[in-house]
C-alpha cells in the first residue's frame, strides 16, 4: 500500500470502462520501473500489519515529501 512503485495515475476511461486496462497498464509499468520491480509488486500479497509508531513514521515521511514538493513549486 505504501510502496511508491504502486502509485501511478490512469485515465478515467481505462480505469472505469476497460477494467483497468491491465495488460497495457502492466506493459507500461514495466517500461517505467522495470520487470523486476513489477514482479516484486505482484509477488507481495501478504497483508501488512503496522503498529501505531510505524504508521506515524510513514505519515511524517510523506508529509515531509509533500512539503518539499510544495516549496519546489512556489
Amino acid at each position: 500500500r505504501f510502496n511508491e512503485d504502486n502509485c501511478h495515475g490512469q485515465r478515467k476511461f481505462c480505469n472505469n470502462w476497460r477494467s483497468g486496462n491491465a495488460v497495457d497498464y502492466r506493459l507500461g509499468l514495466i517500461a517505467r520501473i522495470g520487470l523486476g520491480r513489477v514482479e516484486a509488486l505482484e509477488a507481495n500479497n501478504e497483508p501488512a500489519k503496522w503498529d501505531i509508531d510505524e504508521l506515524k513514521a510513514i505519515r511524517d515521511y510523506y508529509r515531509k515529501k509533500l512539503k518539499e514538493l510544495k516549496t519546489k513549486v512556489e
